[in-house]
């Protein structure tokens, strides 16, 4: 068990899932698929050899299997069920099951992650430099960086969870070693401002103000939960910046109150909802670009371009309940270790996906960071407790020093 939990092997059994779109534009799909079948077959092995699991696992397993009984229930009822989606939602429940082995010794897990984001800045600097239409693209006569991802809203999904990871390998380094995992934080951030996705940027620059910030003002997690589903509901359902001094400020910083179109795919989801609100209208189904109709825009995409509305439209109010509850109990335990800095960059990177995902339909079951900072949050009393890390009141630096 040692090995497949070590650093370097996570970094390995990971990678593929950062470079699926290479795979997808090279045509080595199979080559990708049998990759990335590594680590949830490994959990599954760990499963059936070692068959323990602490009761907030089980909890949070249990949800999630419900949450793919949604998807695939989703998918029967719709006829849009395809093999493809069966196995990624065998890989999500395989890859947690791995990660959950690997938080036994988190120490190896967060260094493995990290290897892993060196491995792709490394590379990103290297195509800038050297092959750099590979990297950029343009974007409303702008150039924007794509990075290896392909898409600067892909990007995104990558960078802000990997700026948690580093943040949290810091707190394991001395003062005088930290310096490394902080250089890879401000080239990451670096990458989001070159992207120019606006979300990314609010994101990020919300993420990194509140934990500078920490030793002053410390929000509790369940407040952060809350203002999540407030910004939900006041954007999303209620459409408040389009009202009166929301919709001006927007305008006066040169933004569009319907963010880009997306304000009437929401309406045409939430309306079109009622007639499936149950089990949704299945993952992959094409009726938003096949009914919707926008002025002066035509829209493909088979996607909500919100998060918590992708999961509604898709698996309906069975599968958001379930996915809501995993949520639920990752702040819960969050809550009870609130002083303590990896609980406070977890919640936060947490957070930054809850921004991203107001415009954006980020809970991907076959990307895998936002899986893993939940398992973070559900495992984070074992973490602090195995790794003796200290409160947040010793130190008045940045980050702690171990």
């Amino acid at each position: 068990m040692n090995f497949f939990t070590s650093k370097w092997a996570i970094a390995f059994f990971i990678l593929p899932y950062v470079f699926m779109d290479f795979f997808f534009v090279n045509n080595m799909w199979n080559v990708y698929l049998i990759l990335r079948a590594i680590a949830p077959l490994i959990g599954f092995s760990f499963l059936l050899i070692y068959g323990k699991m602490n009761k907030r696992n089980f909890l949070y397993l249990s949800m999630l299997s419900y949450y793919v009984v949604a998807i695939i229930v989703s998918g029967l009822i719709n006829h849009s069920l395809s093999s493809g989606q069966i196995l990624n939602c065998l890989m999500l429940i395989g890859l947690n099951l791995y990660i959950i082995y690997c938080i036994e010794r988190f120490e190896q897990l967060i260094s493995g992650l990290c290897i892993l984001f060196t491995i792709i800045i490394s590379l990103t600097i290297a195509l800038m430099l050297f092959n750099h239409s590979s990297v950029y693209t343009y974007y409303q006569g702008e150039e924007v960086l794509t990075g290896i991802f392909g898409n600067k809203n892909t990007s995104q999904i990558f960078y802000l969870p990997a700026v948690g990871f580093f943040l949290i390998l810091a707190n394991y380094k001395t003062k005088q070693t930290k310096f490394k995992p902080l250089i890879a934080v401000a080239l990451l951030l670096t990458f989001l401002i070159l992207s120019q996705s606006g979300t990314a940027i609010i994101a990020s620059t919300v993420m990194i103000f509140l934990i500078c910030i920490y030793k002053w003002i410390k929000i509790p997690p369940f407040v952060m939960l809350l203002t999540y589903i407030t910004i939900f509901f006041g954007i999303v359902i209620f459409d408040l910046q389009n009202t009166g001094w929301a919709s001006s400020i927007i305008e006066s910083l040169g933004k569009d109150p319907t963010l880009t179109n997306r304000t009437y795919i929401w309406s045409f989801a939430l309306n079109h909802i009622k007639e499936s609100w149950l089990w949704g209208f299945g993952v992959g189904n094409n009726i938003i670009p096949t009914y919707i109709h926008m002025p002066d825009a035509t829209y493909t995409s088979p996607l909500t371009l919100n998060g918590i509305l992708e999961i509604l439209f898709t698996t309906g109010a069975f599968g958001l309940l379930f996915f809501s509850s995993m949520l639920i109990l990752s702040f819960i335990r969050l809550q009870k270790t609130r002083k303590n800095l990896m609980s406070i960059i977890i919640t936060y990177c947490l957070f930054s996906f809850f921004i991203i995902s107001i415009s954006e339909s980020v809970f991907y079951i076959d990307r895998p960071f936002f899986w893993i900072l939940m398992l973070m949050a559900i495992n984070i009393e074992r973490i602090v407790s195995s790794n003796k890390s200290k409160d947040i009141y010793e130190n008045g630096d940045i980050l702690l020093e171990k």
